[in-house]
């Protein structure tokens, strides 16, 4: 089984090494920050500390820093590329230690063509959509920020896509996947309803948070695999009655609403658990009595896709 990956949130986003300084000598891992172009010296120092430390490192390469110092990161499971880059020339350096990267916010599309495919089992996205790709056969989780449809394409082209996290996205409907298990929204900006999720025959969990300008759920009946719905915000969503829709549904949460129990009272007999938090703790209560189930942990998984703020 391989080992989880460093993440901010556990390493910190104080470096440990610094271009043009010595690295801490007590740190055992953490975040490497090339945020101007290393020297001789800085590229062997950094080797050293890789060769050491490397499985625990995060590198954090600089948007004027050429990418060709990819080629010195070897040992690093995870690589994180400042938004603003104006060129991708030398993402083909990216060493096979690195099973996950980050690219931040960049204005425009940009090309995937140079990204070797055979390693990368998450990737982070900041950018409407990606051009020259292809599929990338080990990626299973992938964070996208400000997608909008046309980075559907690149969705759909990914073979083993577990769990895909979309954050303020501006789609009109949900990519299309044969094989994505997990799906989270947050705070989408276009959705008016759940159009498009019959294109996800094995989803089996969903979230969906603070969308703006939901006017409702959609059918879930074709979700023929769903089996855990998660609302966050519910009150933002304008007709909720599709909820039974969903033939397997097991748990639902309904989290940080202003609504009461009305709109979830048809669900009796259908659900096997559930984690409510409504508008009053009393109207929680009187939904599980109602509904006849335990309470249920929500499992919320946002912090599985995204590094950067």
């Amino acid at each position: 089984m391989k080992s989880e990956l460093p993440r901010l949130s556990t390493t910190g986003d104080k470096p440990v090494f610094v271009v043009g300084r010595k690295p801490d000598a007590k740190a055992k891992g953490g975040l490497v920050a090339l945020m101007s172009e290393p020297s001789a010296r800085d590229l062997e120092e950094l080797a050293a500390f890789l060769r050491e430390h490397g499985p625990r490192t995060i590198v954090r390469v600089g948007a004027k820093v050429p990418l060709v110092v990819l080629d010195h990161v070897t040992g690093a499971p995870v690589v994180m590329l400042e938004g603003g880059r104006k060129t991708f020339d030398g993402l083909g350096a990216l060493p096979e230690s690195v099973r996950r990267l980050s690219v931040g916010k960049q204005p425009k599309p940009f090309s995937l063509a140079d990204l070797p495919p055979d390693h990368l089992e998450e990737l982070e996205l900041d950018v409407a959509s990606v051009t020259e790709f292809g599929p990338l056969p080990k990626l299973r989780t992938l964070g996208w920020t400000r997608m909008a449809d046309a980075g559907a394409a690149f969705v759909t082209r990914q073979p083993t896509l577990h769990e895909l996290g979309l954050r303020a996205s501006a789609i009109t409907r949900l990519p299309a996947s044969a094989v994505l298990q997990r799906l989270i929204l947050l705070q989408p900006t276009e959705l008016t309803s759940l159009f498009g999720i019959d294109a996800l025959p094995a989803l089996t969990f969903l979230r969906v948070d603070a969308p703006k300008g939901m006017e409702r759920l959609g059918s879930l009946s074709a979700a023929s695999a769903l089996e855990t719905l998660l609302l966050v915000s519910a009150h933002r969503i304008a007709d909720l009655s599709d909820i039974g829709s969903a033939p397997k549904l097991e748990m639902l949460g309904v989290l940080g609403t202003k609504l009461d129990e009305t709109p979830f009272l048809n669900l009796e007999g259908k659900l096997s658990g559930g984690s409510f938090q409504l508008q009053t703790h009393a109207a929680s209560k009187r939904l599980f009595a109602h509904l006849g189930i335990p309470y249920r942990k929500a499992e919320l998984i946002e912090n599985r896709f995204f590094d950067e703020p």
